[in-house]
């Protein structure tokens, strides 16, 4: 979605696995097949038209909300746990 008195852009992103139907061995030694998951994933971004921020974009997102423990089909390791990310950005024109 958009906020546009803001420059603020927003979304969300949903990812359903179905379950694997091959075993892999898993880290923890154990053999396993690939469940099923789901996970959801928040996003935002704003990108200043004016002011001492012009230029700049500030991102931010949320991976993994409700830290949903999953293993991706074909990954040997489990799931990243709940990730918060910023990140500040600079546009420069030449």
């Amino acid at each position: 979605g958009r906020y546009a008195p803001w420059s603020i852009d927003y979304g969300a992103r949903l990812t359903v696995a179905q379950a694997g139907r091959y075993v892999l061995p898993v880290a923890s030694g154990g053999v396993g097949p690939a469940d099923v998951w789901t996970t959801v994933d928040l996003f935002a971004s704003w990108r200043p038209q004016e002011g001492a921020m012009k230029g700049f974009e500030v991102l931010a997102g949320i991976d993994n909300l409700f830290n949903a423990d999953y293993r991706p089909n074909l990954a040997i390791d489990r799931s990243k746990a709940r990730t918060f990310k910023i990140t500040l950005a600079k546009s420069f024109g030449y």
